[in-house]
This record gives C-alpha cells, structure tokens and sequence, in this order.
C-alpha cells in the first residue's frame, strides 16, 4: 500500500513539471502621437493625441518634463481615451524648451512664452547730475515689469521737461531686459525732469541736475594799484563774471587758481573757491618792486594785471612823541633802511568813542618826521589814528585837545 501512494504521488509531480508555464502579455507599443502645447496665465500646458487609432495604448504613463534655470519640473498622468493632457505652473517669460515621454517614445519642443502687460516700473538716470557743456549727455534707464518679474517688450514713454519751460514727448522699446536711451539736456541749467511709463503703471519722475560747465571767460580786477611792501594792506584781487562757454555762471565751489609774478623770480599759487561767479583774494607783497597776477579757471587764463609794491614802513618805526598839543612821528624808516621821502602824506584820523571818524588830515613828512598840532576838535573826540605805507597807530587825544 505504501509503494503505491508513492508511485502516485511521483506521477504528481511528474504531471506538474510537464504544465506550460503562464507568459505575461507584452507592453503595448506606443506609436506615433501629436503633441499641442501652449501658455495661458501663468500655466504651460500640453495635449498628447494619438496620429493613429491604438497608438497610445490606453494606461500608458506620460511624462512632460520643462527644462528651466533652476533645473526640470515634470508632471505625469496616463492615456485615457486616447489622449493625456497635462499643466505645469510656470512664469519666467522667455523659451521654454520642454519633452514629452510616452512609453518608449519622446518629442521635444519649444514654447516662447511673453511677459504680461507691465504693473510697475523702475527708471533712473546716469549719471545723476551733467555738465552743460564739454561733459556725456544724462542716460535714462528704465525697467518695467509684470506681475510676475518679467520685462514686457512694449513701447515706454517718455515725457521730458527741459529747465526753459520745453517738453518732448517719444517712446523707446527695452532691449536685453532694459530700456536706456539718452536724454537731451539742452543749454540751460537748472533740473531736467523725465516722467517714465508703461501700459498702465504709475509714472516714475526721474530728476537730473544740469550744471554749467568749466570757466572759460572771466575777467581779474585789482581796485587798489600800489601797496606797500610787508605792510598790513595790500591788493584785493577779485576774479569777476566767471562763466562757462554758453554764459552760465560757474557752480559755486569751482576752484580759481591765483598765479603771480614778482621781483628777483619771485612766483606764488594760490586757489581758492568760487561763490556766485566770482572769487577774491588779498596778497600782501614781501617785497618792493613790479608784480603781475594773472588768474586760471576750467580752460580760462585771464589777462595778466600788473601791480606796484613799493617800500613799507620798517616795523616799529610809527613811534609817536607828545609835545603839548603836537604830535611828532617818527624818524619813518623805509624796510630798506632810507628816511621816508619828503612830502609823503600822513592821513591822521580823528574818531570817537565809538571808531566813527570825525575828521581826517594828511601831514607831509619833512626829513622823515610829521609833525601834527591838534586843532579844536568836536566835543565826542577821543582818539586819533596816523596811518602810513598801510602801517598805523592809534593814540588817545589829550584832555585839554577838546
């Protein structure tokens, strides 16, 4: 009994080795298909068709895979009825270039996408502030941008005030994400006002300083001809009407150079700021003898003004001597060590309590001395002033000189 169930048990397995094992039904193949894709608000979206009846076999999984900067962005879904239809979100407006797998196929393609109408804009000028004449005309660059970042490649208009009153009225279109395009500053100085923009966004007022240009006219002034060597005076120079080449006046700050020329090569520079136009100085000559002053501004080189230094008082030599109701001055030494000549006036300066001056004198010198005798003088004078060669002293009158 026992040989037989092991004989049947044998033709068992014999009988189930002999079984045809079960084939799985291969993967449809995927044919020709057609692939529609387009952008609406922000959206890519593709349609896959099938070219031919059953060649997008019902289930099969479709891949669209965007190639972008930051890397691909994909989304699947599978064929249903013959069709799969897909949406990816997406902004950046430029080409977009994109694949569509479907079983062993793929299709590649393009899609250009357009930035929306324009919801703000960014302008400025470069640089922020010109020169009139002899420097780069201003620059306007513009941006404007969609709700999402990207640049609109639609007109920009641009309204432009000029400083006398005039407007212009233009468009340009950006290029390479930017709008520039240079502005005209005219002749005037002042503020070139540019109002900027675009589909509906708000106007940017961008605002450029016109300046006047380097000093190229000008004229050098000395009120006073003759002064006198290493005195306190001297000369006032005055730089006067200094203008660029269309008649502005130069920015206040502007620096005007002063170059003078003296005896034995003497020769000194000094520069000093422009205020409204003009420019002054005080030089006090070290020595006697002929000098000339010329003055240099942007490309301006004045006239050459000649001027006169001739001997000053040596320091100490204005001694004053009391004799009553005279006053004696001197002996008036020259710094080159000679007497005052004969004849040279001593201005003598009655003035009161105050420094207001009640009455005014000139004494001649007489072998180097003055000699003042005070006459009847107002009731409020108290002092009195001897000035020479730009050298003075001030002494109190004498009681009974009233």
């Amino acid at each position: 009994m026992r040989t037989v169930s092991v004989l049947a048990l044998s033709a068992i397995l014999v009988l189930s080795a002999c079984r045809t094992q079960p084939v799985e039904a291969p993967t449809p193949l995927v044919g020709p298909f057609q692939v529609q894709a387009r952008e609406v608000s922000g959206k890519v979206l593709v349609k896959v068709l099938d070219s031919t009846r059953g060649s997008l076999p019902e289930g099969t999984v479709v891949t669209l895979e965007l190639a972008t900067p930051a890397g691909p962005i994909t989304a699947r879904t599978v064929v249903k009825n013959g069709g799969a239809s897909l949406s990816l979100t997406y902004h950046r407006a430029g080409q977009l270039h994109y694949r569509v797998t479907a079983g062993q196929r793929s299709q590649r393609g393009m899609l250009r996408l357009e930035a929306g109408s324009a919801v703000r804009i960014h302008a400025e000028s470069q640089p922020r502030a010109v020169r009139v004449v002899g420097g780069p005309r201003p620059l306007l660059v513009a941006q404007p941008v969609d709700r999402f970042g990207n640049v609109p490649v639609r007109p920009v208009r641009i309204l432009t005030f000029l400083p006398d009153g005039t407007s212009t009225r233009r468009e340009a279109t950006p290029r390479h994400l930017l709008m520039w395009t240079p502005l005209r500053a005219g002749t005037g100085v002042g503020e070139l006002k540019v109002s900027v923009t675009a589909d509906a966004t708000r106007r940017e007022l961008v605002v450029t300083d016109l300046l006047p240009g380097a000093a190229s006219s000008g004229v050098l002034e000395a009120p006073a001809q003759i002064a006198w060597a290493d005195a306190q005076g001297g000369w006032r120079l005055d730089a006067e009407n200094l203008r660029d080449r269309r008649g502005n006046e130069i920015v206040t700050g502007s620096a005007v150079t002063y170059i003078g020329l003296g005896p034995q090569d003497l020769r000194f520079m000094a520069t000093v700021p422009a205020i409204d136009g003009e420019a002054s100085l005080n030089v006090a000559p070290l020595r006697a003898g002929r000098y000339r002053f010329f003055l240099q501004a942007g490309s301006l080189q004045s006239a050459r003004v000649g001027l006169t230094a001739r001997p000053g008082l040596r320091r100490g030599s204005f001694r004053v001597k009391r004799q009553g109701r005279v006053i004696i001055l001197g002996p008036l030494v020259t710094v080159h060590g000679a007497l005052v000549d004969t004849g040279t006036g001593v201005t003598a300066t009655v003035l009161s309590a105050e420094g207001r001056s009640l009455r005014e004198d000139v004494i001649p010198v007489v072998d180097g001395r003055a000699r003042y005798e005070i006459p009847v003088l107002p009731p409020k004078a108290r002092f009195i002033r001897f000035a020479l060669f730009g050298e003075g002293v001030t002494t109190p009158l004498f009681k009974d000189s009233r």
